[in-house]
């Protein structure tokens, strides 16, 4: 029996409680942990922790975590961990893609503070994760597709990654992770703290034997804050929420505020913006998210992207045990933007 056949086999939850992920033994994991007495934030994150063995060219804990969440009826508040940009951008240049691209991850902060609505210790909530990881994932549709766009991307700077060691997968085909596993129950052990330690010594040496800039030291931070949440007002009684600067969550609330007060149509509102982003280089293209979500009877209910950034496979920079890691371009920063302005890299 598989781990998705067993997680399905036990996961009977009752009451009003959803999850969803972006496969199904991700949402089957959130209702295990439902059944086993969790809350949408213990759903939300058993999800996440499948997803980053399940989908890790997509999202893992080499990548950063966004949310919006309410705890228990409560205001609605924003999630923000991404690090923050290291010492050495100051006499470093930054890349798009390829080792220095790599920014300090914040998912392991990120999911370490959702966690302390939770009511299942982080050693419990991996579990899901860390069989899959073990006993094997399957390719997907998706993560299959992301494959041949990022071949050349990997074969130039992580030829020997266990993306690539089968010749010419097939949907359904079996993907061994068992160190994304192990550092899954490092960080049910360390939580925030991951790469403080041996994990984060680890991540700097292959980094820098590729060119990377990243030291021990600038990954010594705890870069989750809660925020206010972007609110637009659209018309009395109806309140858009969203993840604030510098995520792009309050455009949506631009695109609506701008139909409803000049009465265009929404393909040539959308079609505007998305030429004026195209003429500023900064066009939306596909960041290889992931996105979670789950809510429950008791009031409580969290969304959560996690990301590696883009376009797929993050930084193309694979560490020897499968982790892939993210770029820096597309959290906030603007290569393009003039040095000291509010978007352009720098260090901290």
């Amino acid at each position: 029996m598989s781990a998705l056949d067993r997680l399905q086999e036990v996961c009977t939850a009752r009451g009003r409680r959803a999850v969803t992920g972006a496969l199904a033994q991700s949402a089957a994991a959130g209702m295990q942990a439902f059944a086993q007495g969790g809350n949408a934030f213990d759903a939300a994150l058993a999800a996440c922790f499948v997803e980053t063995v399940a989908l890790p060219m997509k999202c893992g804990l080499g990548g950063d975590v966004i949310a919006l969440f309410r705890v228990r009826g409560g205001p609605l508040q924003a999630l923000f961990s991404v690090g923050p940009g290291a010492a050495s951008l100051a006499t470093n240049t930054l890349e798009k893609l390829g080792p220095k691209s790599v920014g300090i991850p914040g998912a392991p902060d990120g999911y370490a503070t959702l966690h302390q609505q939770a009511r299942l210790p982080l050693s419990q909530l991996v579990q899901p994760g860390v069989r899959a990881a073990r006993e094997g994932v399957w390719w997907t549709r998706t993560s299959l597709s992301y494959l041949p766009e990022s071949r050349e991307l990997l074969q130039k700077w992580s030829p020997d990654c266990v993306y690539l060691k089968q010749p010419d997968p097939k949907v359904g085909d079996a993907l061994h992770l068992p160190g994304l596993g192990a550092l899954l129950e490092e960080f049910a052990r360390t939580g925030g703290q991951l790469w403080h330690g041996q994990a984060g010594a680890q991540l700097v040496r292959e980094l820098r034997e590729r060119g990377g800039f990243l030291t021990e030291e600038d990954l010594q931070v705890r870069p989750a804050r809660v925020l206010e949440p972007r609110v637009t007002d659209l018309e009395p009684g109806v309140r858009l929420f969203a993840t604030p600067a510098p995520t792009h969550g309050g455009l949506l609330g631009d695109v609506l505020l701008r139909l409803r007060e000049t009465n265009e149509e929404q393909a040539a509102v959308v079609a505007d913006m998305r030429a004026a982003a195209r003429a500023a280089g900064r066009e939306a293209r596909d960041q290889g998210t992931s996105l979670v979500t789950a809510a429950d009877d008791e009031g409580n209910a969290v969304v959560i992207v996690h990301s590696n950034s883009f376009p797929r496979f993050g930084s193309g920079i694979v560490l020897s045990y499968g982790l892939v890691l993210n770029n820096r371009p597309g959290r906030g920063f603007d290569l393009q933007a003039a040095p000291g302005s509010a978007t352009a890299p720098g260090p901290g």
